[in-house]
């Protein structure tokens, strides 16, 4: 084999395998399971795993980013630039339309845009999450921003809402769709042909939506 992948093992029954956003083969198994028998699974799953590399490599990807005014960071589905600054009023500030960085914190500017985007997270993704639950007559226990990489929403069997704070790097449609999902969960905790239906009641693009960020979801990074 051409590639190499990584066991994780636990109670479970049966064996997964995933593919990570950056290329890692990840696969999950039961503890009773021999190396030997989850050597031969992947080998049969030799074709899917180049297929799905091979669509890997060809999804765009964000740029590397050095907090420099060369910089572009996304907001809401549009990029914005940076400007460096030599005043101590802000750490960083954005006037709409470009990030403004204090030079005397670039050496945290990673630190200060994740602050930024979560606590634009936090507020934008909530009043799209109570304006479908007010429509969808769902109420939710509590909201929670994360730092998730791979999952962009969740929603927990206590009703519960948890969003990777990635996602407001998104156009506010597909947050919309994101936001419909899982509020759709707490009435269906799967992806049954009941849950599709409530989902595409409140938001009928759903499949474009699922498309843009399988087609887009490594340029949300920072």
């Amino acid at each position: 084999m051409d590639f190499t992948y990584k066991i994780l093992r636990s109670k479970r029954r049966t064996i997964a395998l995933a593919i990570k956003p950056d290329g890692q083969i990840i696969v999950r198994a039961p503890k009773f399971v021999s190396e030997k028998q989850i050597d031969s699974m992947v080998k049969d799953k030799q074709a899917w795993i180049f297929k799905h590399l091979a669509k890997l490599k060809q999804l765009p990807r964000a740029s590397v980013i050095n907090f420099s005014q060369d910089d572009k960071f996304l907001f809401l589905g549009q990029q914005y630039g940076l400007i460096i600054s030599d005043s101590y009023f802000r750490r960083l500030n954005f006037d709409g339309e470009k990030f403004i960085l204090s030079s005397h914190f670039q050496g945290q500017a990673k630190q200060l845009f994740r602050k930024w985007y979560k606590a634009q997270a936090q507020k934008i993704i909530k009043q799209r999450v109570d304006y479908y639950a007010e429509k969808m007559g769902i109420s939710y226990k509590s909201l929670s921003i994360t730092s998730a990489k791979t999952r962009w929403g969740s929603c927990s069997s206590q009703q519960t809402l948890n969003f990777s704070f990635r996602l407001i790097m998104a156009p506010l449609e597909i947050i919309d769709y994101v936001a419909v999902h899982e509020l759709a969960h707490i009435l269906h905790h799967n992806h049954s042909k009941k849950f599709w239906y409530e989902v595409k009641k409140y938001y009928p693009n759903f499949k474009t939506a699922k498309q843009w960020l399988s087609h887009h979801r490594l340029l949300l990074e920072i």
